[in-house]
């Protein structure tokens, strides 16, 4: 009797983990390096991360950082969307790099005097790019680019690059 009633636990126990094991995550945290195998559409950054973007290569889309780095900076990945911000204060001037390797990103959000810059040509067909007035901006893309219709911002383009700052 006593091994049908643990065994009538057991039972229960792994059906109650199956079940929330199928359960969809809202945020999953995340720590570098990170592969995303569906890849990364869309990044938002803030507090002063550099986010360098690079043309994804034949390897998944992913995302890379320093240890020193890693310890100040909270990460998180949602159906293909990469969260970035700092952990902690940072001091006066401090700066976080972070490598992104991208294939067709569709938005760009920069907040908090966040800035990108694109190694390469970035093969995209359309990104959406949204800056707040602290946020600058260095790509190349194949696609075409489209800013916030409400901000204004500060457009150069040479050689088919975008210099932008939010103004």
């Amino acid at each position: 009797m006593k091994q049908k009633f643990l065994l009538f636990v057991l039972f229960i126990t792994l059906l109650q983990l199956n079940s929330f094991a199928q359960q969809r995550a809202i945020e999953i945290p995340s720590s570098l390096p990170l592969i995303a195998e569906d890849g990364i559409i869309s990044i938002t950054a803030s507090d002063n991360i550099d986010v360098i973007l690079m043309p994804e290569g034949p390897a998944d889309a992913g995302a890379k950082a320093s240890a020193a780095v890693i310890r100040k900076l909270r990460v998180s990945l949602v159906d293909g969307n990469l969260f970035l911000s700092a952990a902690q204060k940072l001091s006066p001037g401090e700066r976080l790099p972070v490598y992104v390797w991208v294939k067709d990103l569709e938005m760009l959000t920069l907040d908090g005097n966040a800035h990108a810059v694109s190694t390469g040509i970035l093969r995209t067909r359309y990104l959406h790019i949204s800056a707040s007035h602290d946020a600058m901006i260095s790509l190349k893309s194949q696609g075409k680019v489209w800013f916030d219709a409400s901000a204004k911002y500060n457009v150069k383009t040479e050689n088919g690059y975008f210099f932008v700052n939010a103004l």
